[in-house]
């Protein structure tokens, strides 16, 4: 959960032109949707994470490790759809 070889698999539960949602687990489930709209001169790609935590100090504690490492995994996954919309 916290980065330490854990295994992960995403499964894409809504796709179209504009959005795009996947359920992801990496030790957590979480539910990631990409909203794609149109902009003056581009485009714009709004992206959230939601994941179901546990409650408590415990949830609260995670959500504390975790967040630096979704931010992370977010700017990843921005640059990596980035390139491949340049390389077209």
């Amino acid at each position: 959960m916290l980065g330490f070889d854990v295994a992960a698999h995403s499964t894409v539960t809504e796709a179209s032109r504009s959005i795009v949602e996947q359920d992801v687990v990496v030790g957590v489930r979480m539910r990631v949707r990409y909203l794609l709209s149109a902009a003056p001169g581009g485009c714009v790609l709004e992206h959230r994470i939601e994941s179901d935590l546990p409650r408590g100090l415990s949830g609260r504690v995670l959500s504390m490790f975790l967040r630096p490492r979704l931010r992370r995994m977010q700017l990843r996954m921005l640059d990596n759809l980035a390139g491949l919309v340049s390389a077209e």
